[in-house]
């Protein structure tokens, strides 16, 4: 018996359904043209009061607004089902946004920095320390109301995704009032605050930027968590009538986790029988793994000589010669 078995969950997070599309879709349009609203003259205001801590805010929120960009691109993806050209669906390429607007926010920081540090060693002062003020104070303002509109909107669509960027927009509203104290300090007497302000804030998105680029980037290369491989082994092996675990393979697909898995059953069992242990580890991992999406079942009798996948012993068949089938293909002894 060798009876591979696959299995979709549709109530997870990783694949949300298409009734919350629009009401997040909304959510994000506007939170988008806010952001977009307040960047462009934060910007330009920056740039004309000379101050550092200003211009980085603009361009970070400048930048939230193209980060917005991968949530907007994962709810379209979502409602894209394979198709034979793309048969696990196009859920990379969400990574791959993701992946791309975290390194323009990278290299945002590293500009910000670079600003800072020479206006740390030449200060000048802010020239229209008012008007400086006003674009802080506002950024603060809007980064609370995006935020709040996000976290408020990503718990009632249980999106984690958009949850997270409210989380995030709370954190810009702190760091939007510091730039706004480093301005006020500017005409007291104290330049160098909108430098450090500056500092302080390209670090902190260095800081924040650079792990999500690494689990990205892992994700994109078929990368796992070895405690998410553990947690649907033990699930497995912890299942009535699975006498062993031969093989556990997952990796990320989007928000979703694609799972494989040998396992070595009972062979008294018939083939109906065997469906129904499957269907009962299925529905028993998707409940206990976050993110698991679809598992691909293959099992076999416990005690076959047939030996598993995963060990790929050399044989001879139908007249060829001496071969083994590994990651790569056939090779011929």
């Amino acid at each position: 018996m060798n009876c591979p078995h696959i299995h979709d969950h549709h109530d997870n997070d990783a694949l949300p359904p298409r009734s919350r599309t629009p009401s997040v879709f909304r959510i994000l349009l506007v939170s988008g043209l806010l952001l977009l609203a307040l960047a462009l003259p934060e910007i330009v205001a920056g740039a004309l009061a000379k101050s550092r801590g200003l211009l980085g805010d603009g361009l970070h929120n400048l930048l939230d607004v193209v980060g917005i960009l991968p949530l907007l691109f994962g709810l379209w993806i979502l409602r894209r089902t394979p198709s034979e050209r793309f048969p696990y669906g196009l859920g990379k390429t969400e990574t791959l946004t993701a992946l791309v607007v975290l390194l323009l926010v990278f290299s945002s920081a590293l500009t910000t920095i670079a600003l800072s540090v020479r206006s740390l060693l030449y200060p000048l002062p802010v020239a229209f320390p008012r008007l400086a003020m006003v674009m802080a104070l506002a950024s603060a303002v809007v980064n609370i109301l995006v935020g709040l509109l996000q976290v408020w909107g990503g718990k009632g669509s249980d999106d984690p995704a958009l949850t997270s960027s409210g989380h995030h927009a709370l954190t810009d509203a702190g760091l939007a009032l510091g730039v706004l104290a480093g301005i006020a300090a500017a005409p007291l007497g104290y330049p160098r605050v909108d430098a450090l302000a500056g500092i302080l804030l390209g670090t902190i998105l260095m800081r924040t930027t650079l792990p999500r680029a690494r689990t990205l980037l892992s994700r994109l290369t078929d990368g796992i968590d070895p405690g998410i491989l553990q947690k649907i082994r033990e699930g497995a092996a912890s299942a009535p009538g699975i006498l062993s675990v031969d093989e556990v393979r997952a990796r990320w697909v989007g928000r979703g986790i694609h799972a494989e898995i040998v396992l070595a059953i009972d062979p008294d069992l018939d083939t109906r029988s065997a469906h129904v242990l499957s269907e009962e580890l299925h529905h028993r991992l998707l409940h206990q793994i976050d993110n698991l999406a679809r598992i691909f079942v293959q099992y076999h009798p416990a005690g076959d000589q047939t030996p598993p996948l995963q060990r790929r012993a050399p044989h001879r068949h139908d007249g060829l010669p001496l071969h083994s089938h590994g990651e790569q293909g056939m090779s011929v002894s």
